[in-house]
């Protein structure tokens, strides 16, 4: 878009609080101080945030050094994983006030510059549910971008690429059996992108496995494969828990599952404080400091990943499992 370097920028998933998440991170991408997101009240009062969007804007950075902020700049809102806003939020309010906020600060108030340029990114399974709510409707007509699955041609140079770049080399036939496990079809289409999780990490186990500098069949192999690396991993990391320990990781990946009704189940990012005290609190034994090494362990073996304050699973065919694990399974790996 013209003119958008150098324009704020907000990336963001709705997390069990949008409205409150959406305050925050606004605030936060406009350099102010946490008190300022109380004037983002977008529950109460959504209507007024367009205008405190567009104050934000007028007393950001630009602005605080004694400079003019142009009269064109804009906020631009990334809403990552927006399925979560239906899937982890319960209020209704809450989830209704979330959506008006982000289409009116596109649109504006019909008489000035629309202060955001708002992107949502949101699984093909959740377009229904977007398609309930008014406000989104335009949106689904007229601005969208489907976004189809990978062709064998791009997951070839995802895989051969980075490799060449650090200076391995990939053994002949080593990229035509990945591709056929994570089942491209005989039009090079990926059917199913939730394989790519996995691949990534069954090349970082090949990567373990190189030999003289090589990507080998045998070493992609010996690392158990496109489902059986992960499952692995999960295994190894397990068995090396004490009773306590297992107990934890069982009950930290849980937390980190959203349980479908009628669709998919989900992943769910949780704070990392709210994911130790939960787990601490469910076990007796267990103290937030055990938890927290427990964690620690899960994500060195790169079964969870965190950012600066969350914790997630890294692809949903973990979740297939965690449902086994609610039913009485004990196993923390992926179903295989």
């Amino acid at each position: 878009m013209a003119g958008a370097r150098g324009w704020p920028q907000v990336l963001m998933t709705p997390t069990d609080h949008p409205a409150r998440e959406l305050a925050r991170t606004v605030a936060q991408a406009a350099g102010l101080s946490v008190l300022a997101a109380a004037r983002l009240d977008v529950v109460s009062q959504p209507a007024r945030f367009v205008g405190a969007l567009s104050d934000l804007l007028a007393l950001g950075p630009a602005a605080a050094g004694g400079g003019t902020t142009p009269p064109t700049r804009r906020v631009v809102i990334v809403v990552d994983q927006f399925e979560e806003t239906f899937t982890l939020c319960a209020d209704e309010e809450e989830r209704g006030a979330f959506i008006r906020a982000l289409v009116a600060a596109c649109r504006g108030d019909g008489a000035t510059r629309p202060p955001a340029v708002v992107v949502i990114g949101v699984r093909a399974d959740f377009y229904g549910w977007c398609a309930a709510y008014p406000e989104l409707v335009d949106a689904l007509q007229t601005g969208q971008v489907v976004v189809g699955p990978m062709t064998a041609a791009e997951v070839r140079d995802a895989i051969v690429k980075p490799a060449e770049a650090v200076g391995l080399t990939v053994e002949p036939g080593l990229v035509d059996l990945m591709l056929h496990d994570i089942g491209a079809d005989e039009h090079g289409v990926v059917a199913d992108p939730g394989s790519l999780p996995l691949l990534a990490h069954a090349l970082r186990a090949t990567w373990r496995e190189r030999e003289n500098g090589t990507l080998t069949v045998a070493g992609y192999l010996r690392a158990g494969g496109l489902r059986g690396a992960i499952a692995r991993t999960a295994e190894e990391t397990f068995g090396t828990l004490d009773a306590a320990g297992q107990d934890a990781a069982w009950q930290i990946l849980l937390q980190m599952i959203q349980f479908g009704d009628g669709t998919d189940d989900t992943r769910r990012r949780v704070s990392r404080t709210e994911l130790l005290s939960t787990s601490a609190s469910a076990q007796n034994s267990a103290s937030a400091q055990n938890v927290s090494a427990v964690l620690d362990a899960l994500v060195a073996a790169r079964l969870v990943t965190v950012d600066a304050d969350t914790v997630e699973i890294p692809t949903r065919r973990c979740c297939a499992r965690g449902r086994g694990c609610a039913s009485g399974s004990r196993s923390i790996v992926p179903r295989r």
